[in-house]
């Protein structure tokens, strides 16, 4: 008769929102890649969005994906809309503005119910860092027209300024999240 050993715990943290038990991953973009193409396969049951401090997208794809890779970049094509999720060398930007894009750290989580069991799971990206850049919708008068927002918002201080939560530049700036619906 043989016992079954328990599957290792990952790091446990508590976050306003909740306890997550996260997994850390390779970022090497074979790994990513394989990663990505299983959760999108998945399309139908997963909920893809943004993670930044004050805002989290997560929107529901509306088909499968179309998927391609071009100079670092997975592109996943919903045709209605699409993104690019930078996990590879870009060769056509500078080194330096190619590191801050590139996936930096990878890690698989999941949600934990106050008996710490799961809830969810989830796979995020981040990158290596964010310069200061420019507000999502205020890059063109027209586009903030449309939008009919007021003036340009002051961007604040870099990421590596702001406190985050201790694994990785800025913390949780930049993350892309895969989230697994139950």
């Amino acid at each position: 008769m043989t016992t079954a050993k328990p599957l290792p715990r990952g790091e446990i943290i508590q976050q306003l929102d909740g306890t997550y038990e996260l997994f850390p991953l390779p970022t090497d973009e074979e790994i990513l890649s394989g990663i990505l193409r299983d959760c999108l396969a998945e399309w139908e049951r997963i909920r893809i969005g943004l993670l930044i401090p004050g805002a989290v997208w997560e929107i529901k794809p509306p088909r499968e994906p179309r998927i391609g890779y071009l100079d670092g970049y997975l592109t996943v094509d919903f045709q209605e809309w699409h993104l690019h999720l930078c996990i590879g060398d870009s060769r056509s930007s500078p080194p330096e503005v190619a590191q801050l894009r590139r996936a930096a750290r990878a890690e698989l989580y999941r949600r934990l119910n106050p008996d710490h069991q799961p809830t969810s799971w989830g796979f995020r990206l981040f990158n290596g860092g964010r310069p200061p850049a420019q507000p999502p919708l205020g890059r063109t008068p027209e586009l903030r027209r449309k939008a009919r927002l007021g003036p340009p918002l002051p961007m604040g201080p870099p990421a590596s300024e702001i406190p985050g939560d201790g694994r990785g530049p800025g913390g949780p700036l930049g993350a892309g999240v895969l989230a697994w619906v139950t």
